[in-house]
């Protein structure tokens, strides 16, 4: 009896490993079809779930179950790694960062003011927020403009900040975009606030990526230089449909592990959703994800400096 019982676990340890082998090729090859892009969403819960079952068979003493689930992490971690160390270029040292904080505070949020503590902790010099509560945003505006006076709205979005903004001419419709020319000293950019879609099975398959096809083509004129791309995308780095649009357009993102939604959970079980991205003229670096204020999104902080010029 007792042999039996040990060939069931071997067996059914061998088909978890192997299962975890197959998850992770499929987050490693970014396949387009809804259900495998739903997976690689999840790329890193996934892997922390793997962790776990690895060490729960080597506890075991599964020795190939072990091996099979430790391929499955090390897939993983391959698949993941772009998202985590982005390739850029090099800062310039010797011109200050610009520190941008963004956060989604979730329409039904009727305290976002209480993002205000993290905020004045990180001194940021522009703030981008969505789904700011019409009802609610005019005191978390009142809070931020005590040191930065510019003041930017369209839709449910916000932008303040501490240096001048000029707003340029109408994207193209069709998605959520709001666009300021920020000037900043010595290096002025232009600051692009977004919110995509969710994916299948909450919208139609194909509704997320035509969304990034049309942030593109809105995008085309400046993605080449001076240009930081924010927002809920509704899809990590790693995953297809933010692989396409980046490599469409040139734009990065900043070095990312741990996840902003849903925020009640530990980092290592929350996806990386909110982004912060740019021009490949623009080093994104220190990105920081803060605590809960209230939003069911983590708020995030990076500071962007021009690349550096040989």
């Amino acid at each position: 009896m007792l042999r039996l019982l040990q060939r069931i676990l071997k067996t059914a340890g061998i088909a978890i490993g192997a299962a975890m082998v197959l998850i992770a090729v499929i987050c490693l090859l970014n396949p387009h079809r809804p259900l495998f892009y739903l997976i690689d969403i999840f790329s890193v819960p996934i892997l922390t779930a793997f962790a776990a079952i690895l060490a729960l068979l080597a506890l075991l003493r599964q020795r190939w179950a072990g091996g099979l689930a430790a391929m499955g992490c090390l897939l993983m971690v391959v698949s993941i790694w772009p998202q985590a160390f982005p390739k850029q270029a090099a800062p310039d040292m010797n011109k200050p960062p610009v520190r941008l904080v963004f956060a989604n505070l979730l329409i039904r949020n009727t305290e976002p003011e209480k993002l205000l503590p993290w905020v004045e902790k990180q001194n940021p010099d522009i703030v981008a927020l969505i789904e700011a509560n019409p009802a609610a945003r005019d005191e978390l505006i009142k809070g931020l403009k005590a040191t930065r006076p510019y003041v930017a709205t369209r839709y449910d979005m916000v932008v303040v900040s501490r240096y001048p903004l000029k707003r340029p001419s109408p994207r193209q419709a069709g998605l959520a975009l709001m666009t300021v020319e920020v000037e900043s000293p010595g290096q002025p950019f232009t600051l692009a606030v977004t919110h995509l879609t969710r994916p299948w099975p909450f919208s139609d398959p194909q509704d997320q990526r035509r969304q990034f096809s049309r942030l593109a083509r809105s995008l085309e004129r400046i993605a080449d230089e001076d240009l930081v791309l924010v927002g809920d995308f509704n899809t990590p780095p790693c995953a297809s449909g933010m692989g396409d649009f980046m490599d469409e357009t040139g734009l990065h993102a900043a070095p990312m592990w741990r996840g902003t939604w849903p925020s009640f959970l530990p980092s290592v079980l929350r996806i990386g959703i909110d982004n912060l991205l740019a021009s490949p003229d623009r080093v994104l670096s220190r990105r920081q994800v803060g605590g809960f204020t209230g939003s069911d999104h983590r708020p995030v902080v990076v500071d962007i400096r021009p690349a550096r010029r040989d």
